[in-house]
């Protein structure tokens, strides 16, 4: 197959004609529609005291997990990983609303929270791990795109789960379409025959023994600390309007990944970042709103990027790192915003990001111009990579 072809508009569609393609792109379409309801409807779900601990605690669980799975993974393989992560979350799940309806402790809610968060199933990490194997060397961007769609199309729908049903049913659908999706993603055919390989060359940092997954890390955390900034600055400048910032952002992304993955660009992947990164920078100063159609692709190329540098037999657990990452930054960052916004007012914290990504974008910038020697970072060749 031409390696061209997976970067035309039609690409999107070649790789749903590949055999073996739906039934997992299906179950983590399920699997990842939940990750933008579940922490809004336990946070409705509780009384105002305990419902930052709650989410802190869902989301410390989350991130977490998100780590020691992508581990197993690559030593265990992907179904026994996902159907006992599912069948823990459930549990956990159940018993929290259980404990909601009998006015149960707040440290036994928060404890539940962290079950919770730790057993929700890396599918999404589980496909990027898979696509590799699922579609040729010319799609593989492609089908990467499709993990991000579905991934910003979870965020923006997710949450319209909560017009039509109660916050305690919406927290059990959620343990409902983790598990259906994990266990549907497991029984398929190309994660029963995944196999990650030896693990090589890394040692108690796992993926981030490698040089280069490090500087990628770097930037991931960057892109999630600037959503961190931007969206609690939306939300602390007019709590009203910030449920329509975040469908807005995520919106963004959404086409954002969907513009950017349909053709190639040129440069090396780093001289592509720093352009980014830069864009990022205006947009997060200036208009925030416009944030979404940067960060999208700026995580897409990233885990592109990551994954021709993850050492072997850590594919899995690579994709899972660099998500928790994402997640860790965009947590601290929406910590220290609430300091510069009771410091120096909203502006502050748009102005924060801002820094951040300009920074960013010049140390990538400096990478590009060496040549990328250190990390052997993929170029950007006509026709593909």
């Amino acid at each position: 197959m031409n390696s061209t072809e997976g970067h035309r508009v039609s690409s999107y569609l070649s790789v749903l004609r590949v055999p073996g393609v739906i039934v997992p792109l299906l179950a983590v379409a399920a699997a990842s529609l939940p990750i933008g309801a579940l922490s809004l409807a336990m946070l409705l779900l509780v009384d105002s005291s305990a419902a930052g601990p709650v989410v802190s605690a869902l989301a410390c669980g989350t991130g977490i997990g998100m780590v020691f799975q992508g581990r197993l993974m690559d030593r265990c393989g992907q179904p026994v990983v996902l159907r006992t992560a599912a069948l823990v979350q459930l549990l956990a799940l159940a018993a929290f609303v259980v404990a909601v309806q009998a006015s149960g402790p707040p440290p036994a809610l928060v404890l539940l929270a962290f079950l919770a968060g730790a057993g929700e199933p890396q599918a999404g990490g589980a496909l990027r791990a898979l696509w590799p194997d699922l579609v040729p060397a010319g799609l593989r961007r492609t089908g990467l795109a499709w993990s991000s769609l579905i991934l910003e199309a979870s965020l923006l729908a997710g949450p319209l789960l909560l017009v039509v049903v109660s916050p305690a049913a919406v927290v059990i659908a959620c343990g409902l379409l983790f598990a259906g999706g994990a266990f549907t993603l497991a029984r398929s055919g190309a994660a029963r025959a995944w196999q990650s390989g030896p693990r090589k060359g890394t040692g108690r940092l796992g993926v981030l023994a490698a040089p280069g997954v490090r500087a990628i890390g770097a930037v991931v955390a960057v892109a999630g600390a600037v959503a961190g900034c931007v969206q609690f600055s939306a939300a602390v400048k007019d709590p009203s309007t910030a449920p329509w910032i975040y469908a807005a952002l995520s919106t963004g992304s959404l086409v954002g990944v969907l513009v950017y993955g349909v053709r190639p660009w040129p440069g090396s992947a780093w001289w592509r970042l720093a352009l980014l990164l830069g864009g990022l920078s205006v947009a997060a100063g200036v208009f925030p709103l416009l944030c979404g159609l940067l960060l999208g692709p700026l995580m897409m190329e990233c885990y592109a990027m990551a994954s021709e540098h993850f050492p072997p037999g850590t594919r899995a657990g690579g994709f899972t790192a660099l998500t928790a990452v994402s997640l860790v930054a965009n947590g601290l960052a929406a910590g220290v915003t609430g300091f510069l916004i009771g410091y120096a007012g909203p502006a502050a914290g748009l102005l924060g990001a801002a820094a951040l990504a300009g920074v960013a974008g010049l140390l990538s910038i400096r990478v590009a111009a060496a040549g990328s020697r250190r990390w052997r970072l993929p170029r950007c060749r006509r026709g593909g990579w």
